[in-house]
This record gives structure tokens, sequence and C-alpha cells, in this order.
């Protein structure tokens, strides 16, 4: 036996490292497939990124798949990791639990802003209103952008107000904070703040909240993935697929160099150029399970209606060839786009949504970060 060790040493070493490998993956199976475990698991994977081969955007939706709720960043309840959420008190339960999804993850929030408001809310306790919560924060630290995009990303929803009614009457919450401070040092103007301040946030109550596809594009813009109805998302996204064959973005992996695609998304990234003289862009698309670096060459460029068209946060399919490049991975280049979007517009309740705001409602395209 010890003769015949140092022969086999590398076998045996192989076969042992096969065997821990597979007991890993084992153990990871039975997290995925116990209710009990299954919203913990996948809180696990998203803090790392989520799935090694497609993201974190096919991660979140196989969560969904497994009966995993995601649900928005909140000032009072979220971190700086993904956390699994007590589900007791949520008006709908999901089958198998919730992830709370962190500060930490939303582009555009900077690292200062989100640990200084988790440092905030430790030290005051919490907040008790969207004015409470501007009352205490250092606002030379949490922007007025930060505040916006914390609104329309639904932080505030425990408040019991919509979107649309906070984005309308933050100025109004703003203000008051900055006026109570100063009261702080003067009490005696106190009375004549809050009179104001009720007047001006009770315009806020008759203020419609924004449609859910409209949150859904704040969200896939700010996050990578949707967080509030995925269900309308995914129909529409099976409209596209039927009228433009279009694909997952995280499917993209499993397609050949130069082969024909069909992406639909929203831009999240847009770089205009030239090459050559002409115009030209490179954008980035998103969908909810991934994102891609495309480019719009001069072609495809001048065939759009305006630069309108061609702007971040708009939705659109684009239609050319995959490109597999050992640098920069995977990218597309774009030879032709058709806009979602517009009066009339039938494939994208999601566009038409965007397209058409309230005229009392701050504009969406204003509020990105």
């Amino acid at each position: 036996m010890q003769t015949s060790r140092p022969t086999h040493v590398g076998y045996l070493y192989s076969h042992g490292h096969a065997l821990q490998l597979a007991r890993r993956a084992y153990e990871q199976a039975c997290l995925k497939v116990n209710p009990a475990t299954v919203a913990a698991f996948f809180a696990e994977v998203l803090n790392n990124g989520g799935s090694t081969h497609y993201g974190l955007g096919a991660a979140v939706e196989e969560a969904r798949q497994w009966g995993v709720a995601l649900l928005p960043p909140c000032v009072q309840r979220s971190t700086d990791r993904y956390v699994v959420e007590d589900v007791s008190e949520l008006e709908s339960r999901p089958a198998t639990g919730a992830v709370r999804v962190p500060l930490t993850a939303i582009r555009g929030l900077s690292p200062r802003a989100a640990r200084h408001i988790l440092i905030a809310r430790k030290a005051f306790g919490g907040f008790g209103s969207l004015l409470d919560f501007c009352r205490k924060v250092d606002r030379g630290v949490v922007t007025r952008q930060d505040l916006l995009l914390l609104v329309k990303l639904g932080a505030f929803a425990w408040t019991g107000l919509s979107r649309g009614q906070l984005a309308f009457a933050e100025q109004y919450y703003t203000g008051a904070a900055e006026l109570l401070r100063a009261a702080d040092r003067d009490p005696s103007g106190a009375a004549s703040i809050e009179a104001d301040f009720a007047e001006g946030t009770a315009r806020s109550l008759d203020v419609e909240d924004w449609p859910l596809e409209v949150a859904a594009a704040f969200e896939l813009s700010h996050l990578g993935f949707y967080c509030v109805a995925p269900h309308e998302v995914q129909r529409h996204a099976k409209r596209l697929a039927e009228e433009f064959g279009t694909v997952a973005i995280a499917e993209l992996v499993d397609y050949p160099d130069k082969a024909p695609v069909s992406l639909a998304g929203i831009v999240t990234t847009l770089v205009r150029t030239t090459k050559k003289g002409e115009p030209m862009a490179w954008i980035v698309i998103s969908d909810g399970t991934a994102a891609v670096e495309c480019a719009v060459f001069p072609k495809a460029f001048e065939k759009l209606n305006g630069p309108t068209v061609l702007r971040e946060g708009a939705f659109l399919v684009g239609r050319g060839r995959l490109a597999r490049e050992e640098a920069t991975g995977l990218r597309c280049f774009i030879d032709d786009i058709v806009p979602l979007g517009g009066r009339g517009a039938h494939l994208s309740a999601i566009a038409v949504a965007v397209e058409q705001r309230p005229d009392d409602v701050p504009p969406p395209t204003s509020l990105i970060a």
C-alpha cells in the first residue's frame, strides 16, 4: 500500500477534490430547494454578484421562479447587503420569502451617501417621515439628486405616499427640513413653518402615482433588474419576442460569434461619438436579465428620426449581430433600431407610460441621476 501511494497520489487528490466539490454542490442544491432556506440562498448568490455565467439579472429572475420576491431599496430597512426580510408584514406574501435590495446596489447613489444614511438611521433610531429624513441626514452628503433617486426607486414607500406624490412634494419636504433646522435655533418660527408645509404638501395628495411600467423602468436603469410589476414586464417581453424575435440579453452567452440577434430593452448608458466624421454612438441596453454594450454605427444612426430617439431611458429594439471579443467580452453591433414609444405605439405599454406622462408629475427623465 505504501509503495503504491506515490504512483496514485495525483488520482487520489483529484478524486477527493471532486468529492468535495460534489458535496458542496449538493449542500447548495439542498438550500435552494428547501422553502425555509431558498431566500437566504439567493441573498448570498446576489451578494456574490449573481450567476457566474449569466450575471445578476438572471439570478434575480431565477429567484422569482423559486418564489422569492425582490423588495426595492428602503431607507428604513435596507443595509449594505442583500438580506432576507420578514414577510409577515407584507400585504401579499411571497411563496418562499423575500430579499431586500441594499442601498449600495443603487447605481448613481454614491457609497458615501449610502453609508451616511445607514449611520444616521442607526444614530437616530430610524426616520419618521420624508421630512424627518431630510432633517436628520447631512444634505451635503445626501444631495437632492440622491434624494430624488431614492424616491423614484421606492425607498420611501413606508411613508404611505406614492412615488409620484413624494416626487411632487419633494421640494416642500427639503425646504421645510432646512427651515426646521433653523427653527431648532429659534423655535418661535416653527408654527408658521408647519402651516406653510401642510398647505404645500396637501397639493401632492391629488397627484396620481406613476404607472408600474415607469417605476420598473427606473429600477431597471438604476438596479439592473425589476422589483415592481415583474409579471407586467414579462408580458410585454413576450409580445416583443413574438413581434421582433427578441431574445433575453442573458442568453447571448449561448450564441456564436457574428450571430444575428434582436434585443429589446432600455438604454442605460449613451455615449455619442464620431467615426470618420460621421455620428455614431455606444449604448448599453438592459432588459432585466443582463446588459450588453452595443455600437450604433453611422448607417444605423442616420436612420433615426432625431436625436431624442436615442437617449438614456429610451425603450427600443436593436437588431444586429453579436461580436465576441477576448478583451471586451460580448458586444452587439446594431444595424437597425426600432423605437418603442409615442402615441399609438401598441408594442410596449412601458414606452407609452414613459412618453405620455401627466403634466403635474415631474417627468421621469428629469429625475434620472
